[in-house]
């Protein structure tokens, strides 16, 4: 599949996190969809009516659990989806969901999937 990537950082959603501040992570994570991956998805749904599939994979660095208030390990929740990507069932984003699964092991492996479409 021949397409561009781009890669997005926002800190505001772990910042939250280290404050333990659970109303401003929620607020984070729904501006981010309404302000940055809602726009970039209208967009790519334009680009593949057109013909130009595409892939988005939206996923933090580690997840900051508001309880402990520190980065820590573990599933991180990640969204996939796009041009040859099997959809899962999952309806929600969260961590949660995340620790349910689906996993990704090792986890350097969700880059190649996210690329190649592997599975």
């Amino acid at each position: 599949m021949n397409t561009d990537l781009v890669c997005v950082h926002i800190e505001a959603p772990d910042e939250a996190g280290h404050e333990g501040n659970a109303a401003a992570k929620v607020q984070a994570i729904e501006e981010i969809d309404r302000h940055i991956v809602g726009p970039v998805i209208a967009h790519l749904d334009q680009q593949a009516a057109a013909g130009k599939p595409y892939r988005v994979l939206v996923c933090p660095d580690h997840p900051t659990f508001l309880s402990s208030r520190m980065h820590s390990r573990g599933q991180v929740p990640f969204l996939l989806a796009g041009a040859d990507i099997e959809p899962t069932g999952q309806a929600t984003y969260d961590e949660a969901t995340a620790a349910a699964g689906p996993l990704v092991e090792p986890g350097w492996q969700l880059m190649d999937r996210f690329i190649n479409g592997t599975h």
